[in-house]
């Protein structure tokens, strides 16, 4: 399973020595979006009847985690990708069933806490004065901050998009809501919170990805799309994604920019 450095790192953290398969409440301390997924993923195998086991690949970037799929070197991806990613790939790569259905990927305008010009924006227009940073490989996020800002930064990893906005060469990224009070997120000395009152949705649907050239990947579909189907009917990837911030209450009246 192919997981890039930054979410095994936090996944670690969140488990502390826990069974995955064991996890039925996914908030406290490290848990985001990108953790839970991990968990959900090796929890949908084992619902669904697969039992070999599962070894964690670290994939530096979004590309890296699909090529390692195209050759075979991983059998699946840890983290949810845009079904148009997978679109192209087909039938190297195979799109599980969805986790993530169209329309709800909402997604906060994250800052520096102590970038008081950013925070200050709330309309489309005030983004005339921020600089971006994001992936060229995650285009949705791409098209939507270049939609908005005259310039957009292109970096490889949430790591540089982190190291980026707080050396000051960039205002604004694109990221998940989290489950703290402020909606923040802190990684290591740097803590982003969210712009308040607004937000944005990604257009598309997310799955996990499974390699069409592993030997094991028409087994891991089919056990990994009948474990994702009972783990819906219970309402556990609902409740994750809920615990984890992802699917956030506190944000349900904030204004969707376009």
């Amino acid at each position: 399973m192919a997981v890039p450095p930054d979410v095994l790192q936090d996944y670690e953290r969140f488990l502390k020595g826990r069974d995955p398969l064991q996890i039925t409440d996914f908030s406290g301390p490290h848990s985001r979006r990108d953790v839970v997924e991990v968990i959900l993923a090796q929890q949908a195998l084992d619902r669904g009847g697969y039992t070999g086991e599962v070894e964690l690949l670290r994939a530096p970037s979004y590309r890296r985690m699909l090529s390692e799929l195209e050759r075979g070197r991983a059998g699946l991806t840890g983290n949810t990708v845009w079904q148009r990613d997978l679109q192209n790939l087909h039938p190297a790569v195979l799109a599980s069933e969805q986790l993530i259905a169209d329309g709800r990927f909402q997604a906060g305008f994250y800052v520096t806490s102590d970038n008081t010009r950013a925070l200050a924006v709330r309309m489309a227009h005030d983004f005339q004065t921020l600089r971006g940073v994001t992936s060229q490989d995650w285009k949705p996020d791409w098209a939507a901050l270049n939609s908005l800002c005259p310039n957009v930064l292109h970096v490889n990893t949430w790591e540089d998009m982190l190291r980026v906005l707080a050396r000051g060469r960039a205002d604004v990224t694109l990221a998940p809501f989290s489950a703290a009070p402020d909606l923040g997120l802190q990684t290591q000395e740097l803590r982003l919170v969210p712009i308040p009152g607004i937000k944005i949705v990604l257009q598309g649907s997310r799955h996990l990805a499974v390699s069409g050239t592993h030997p094991h990947g028409p087994q891991v579909l089919r056990a990994l799309n009948r474990g994702l189907r009972i783990l819906k009917q219970e309402g556990v990837v609902e409740r994750a994604y809920r615990q984890c911030g992802f699917h956030n209450p506190a944000v349900a009246h904030w204004n969707i920019l376009p």
